[in-house]
């Protein structure tokens, strides 16, 4: 019997129950499920598991109702659609981290400490921070040494969390050193918090513009117009120069501050129809 709390995606379940189900009773059909929940026809349960189709409000209830499903798994199967459904990255984010404090939850997915870690951008500067800075409890000193300015309780607040996740550890001098553990996320989970951490990195960069002088900052930006195969070609030489910055980064032994890399690349117009440039006779 298949148990929600083992997925992230009610598509995928919906399917294996159904799998499921038809295994116990070949008599169990598309057809069936759309006389009990109220479909039009049997074909919109395929649209829906296939992603060519969504299910509202109403059809949730429905749904849970025919699957017998418990109040607890009514709200987790509740969290699933309208995670996957959302439309804005905030919304993502939202669900995605209610998702994640369902205690229920078997599916391999983030703790709540690990999704925490990516909420806020300071978490991860300083942890860069502290492997050039010797930080030995001084949490108001180590709140200077970011860029805005923290408050003391945000740098007490991220160095427990760097201690839970095990991201740090304190050596036999009492300094709190950076170690060599990482988080582990599935492809799902990478773009949705890999995704608001960018943002939050974004909103750094604009802050960035009028906390540092010239000299201290590298804001450039450029315009064109491109076909698909060029953008794809310089898509990958971003990627390039990004392995290239961090081979520079791996061979310096005496490093003196913290800096963010952020690169954006996006459209600004619709897909326009290209002028066909006529050779000059």
């Amino acid at each position: 019997m298949v148990n929600i709390f083992d997925y992230t995606n009610y598509r995928l379940f919906l399917k294996d129950y159904y799998t499921d189900k038809k295994k116990e009773n070949t008599n169990f059909s598309y057809r069936y499920i759309a006389n009990k929940v109220g479909f039009k026809s049997a074909g919109h349960f395929t649209q829906i598991i296939k992603g060519q189709a969504n299910i509202s409000s109403h059809l949730i209830a429905k749904f849970s109702k025919f699957m017998k499903l418990k109040k607890r798994e009514v709200e987790f199967f509740e969290l699933l659609v309208y995670f996957d459904q959302a439309v804005s990255q905030e919304e993502k984010a939202h669900y995605f981290e209610r998702i994640v404090n369902f205690k229920e939850v078997t599916a391999k997915i983030l703790t709540p400490d690990q999704y925490e870690f990516y909420t806020k951008w300071y978490y991860a500067v300083i942890r860069d921070v502290l492997s050039t800075y010797e930080f030995s409890g001084d949490f108001k000193k180590l709140s200077n040494t970011v860029i805005p300015t923290i408050s003391t309780a945000e740098a007490e607040r991220a160095i427990k969390l760097l201690e839970r996740l095990e991201l740090i550890k304190v050596d036999e001098r009492g300094i709190y050193r950076v170690t060599d553990s990482f988080i582990s996320t599935s492809s799902e989970e990478q773009s949705i918090v890999l995704s608001s951490y960018a943002m939050e990195m974004i909103e750094r960069a604009k802050e960035a513009v009028n906390l540092l002088p010239k000299e201290e900052r590298m804001i450039s930006w450029s315009g064109f117009s491109v076909s698909k195969e060029t953008y794809s070609a310089i898509v990958e030489e971003i990627r390039a120069t990004r392995k290239r910055i961090r081979t520079l980064v791996a061979k310096d032994v005496h490093p003196e501050r913290v800096y963010h890399f952020n690169v954006q690349f996006f459209p600004v117009s619709k897909e326009l129809k290209p002028i066909i440039k006529r050779k000059k006779k």
